[in-house]
């Protein structure tokens, strides 16, 4: 990984991003603590979670057709300075006062995020070049990891030492940040021009032309139509051990909230040592490869947690499927960024996305539906059952001729 952390342009890109993720970690982390202490209510609390979910549920795809037809570095240029913005509403009215504020911040945020990480994931491709594609997102994987392990730590702290003021202005800051980064970034020209746009005037004339002509290529190609259909079969196990893990932990562990945050931090602890694994590895493991392992490691290690309820062995078994839970998310950014064409490449991650979180969504009422009915050791079984499948679906659906080890590829762009 560090072959493609010291490329100039990489290495802003790529830090920017750390320090914008980690400051808005720190405060999204917060507020729903922010919100229950001043409200005392869960829904209120829950409320702050549906605002940041409901627009990638609702917009993900059409964003992903604007991001197709603008200067995509400039689109994330433009968002941060929004983000840093918006963020800084939360001063003007305290939100103790004017709790809608946070919704509409939170809701605010979360669409401009949007763009931002559709154009994100559309432009890496042309930023490190095909060679280091794999590595590249075996490093954000690595760095996201580590933010959801740190931030709620220096979020809570933050909160509660310096204030929520300190936390927005952070988070605010830690936007500018990002976007100087990418000011700095040099990409060749051809990616700096509109990609199937023209002037802004036609924009409306050809936006559902070409969102329809993003799901056309999803529906006809080989290779992404199985790729959706193996990870979502996945997303809806996940959204089910997310429901489960408390009622398993209490149940089947005898555990409590400490042990439960041993669980969370061991699965961080697991995705940080994945994310250097599968950046040694990927240049001899293909992406299809980590996908398959992946999502059958992470089945088979749900199914022995049913099986063997011991908290150390359990705690053993998150941090050891970190490597290949990894290299699922590697294997499908990776596909999905070489698979598609540079024009497309903004709707079939936006198209992604809004699959991803209604299958998420899925498998979260799947779970509330079932779990007074079923046992939970069946139910998590039935969880780790469904990754296996996926894994499974990738093995026979995908085609073989994936992106290759970066030694049969192309020179680095730029």
């Amino acid at each position: 990984m560090l072959a493609v952390l010291i490329q100039r342009n990489f290495a802003l890109f790529w830090s920017g991003a750390l320090i914008s993720e980690l400051g808005s970690g720190m405060l999204y982390v917060a507020l729903p603590f922010y919100v229950f202490f001043h409200t005392g209510s869960t829904l209120a609390t829950g409320g702050m979670l549906v605002a940041e979910i409901v627009p990638s549920l609702l917009l993900g795809s059409i964003t992903g057709v604007l991001v197709d037809r603008w200067d995509r570095r400039l689109t994330m240029i433009v968002c941060d300075l929004l983000r840093a913005a918006l963020i800084l509403l939360l001063l003007v009215a305290p939100p103790a006062d004017n709790l809608w504020l946070l919704y509409v911040v939170a809701t605010g945020e979360s669409v401009v995020s949007l763009f931002f990480g559709q154009a994100d994931q559309a432009v890496l491709p042309t930023v490190v070049g095909r060679s280091n594609l794999v590595q590249a997102n075996a490093l954000s994987q690595l760095s996201g990891n580590v933010i959801r392990l740190a931030a709620p730590a220096l979020g809570a702290a933050v909160l509660a030492t310096a204030g929520l003021p300190a936390l927005v202005w952070l988070d605010s800051a830690s936007y500018v940040v990002s976007a100087v980064a990418l000011a700095f970034v040099h990409l060749p020209a051809s990616s700096r021009q509109e990609v199937n746009g023209g002037p802004l005037k036609e924009l409306a004339a050809g936006f559902w032309r070409d969102w329809w002509a993003g799901l056309r290529l999803i529906r006809s190609d080989e290779m992404i139509l199985p790729l959706l259909v193996a990870h979502g079969i996945a997303m809806i196990g996940q959204g089910m051990f997310n429901v489960l893990l408390v009622p398993y932990v209490q149940e089947r562990l005898h555990g409590g909230p400490v042990e439960f945050g041993w669980l969370v931090s061991a699965q961080g602890v697991g995705g940080i040592v994945g994310g250097l694994i599968v950046g040694h590895v990927a240049s001899i493991v293909p992406a299809r490869h980590l996908i398959v392992l992946g999502l059958v490691s992470a089945g088979g290690v749900l199914l022995a947690a049913a099986g063997i309820p011991v908290l150390y062995v359990v705690l053993g078994l998150l941090a050891v499927v970190g490597a290949p839970l990894v290299g699922w998310m590697v294997g499908l950014q990776t596909l999905l960024q070489d698979r598609t064409d540079d024009a497309y490449r903004g709707r079939v991650m936006g198209a992604f996305g809004t699959c991803n979180m209604a299958f998420l969504l899925m498998g979260v009422l799947i779970a509330g539906a079932l779990g007074g009915w079923l046992d939970i050791q069946l139910m998590v079984m039935l969880a780790g059952a469904l990754f296996v499948a996926g894994g499974l679906v990738a093995l026979v659906r995908l085609p073989r001729a994936g992106i290759a080890a970066p030694s049969q590829l192309e020179p680095v762009v730029g």
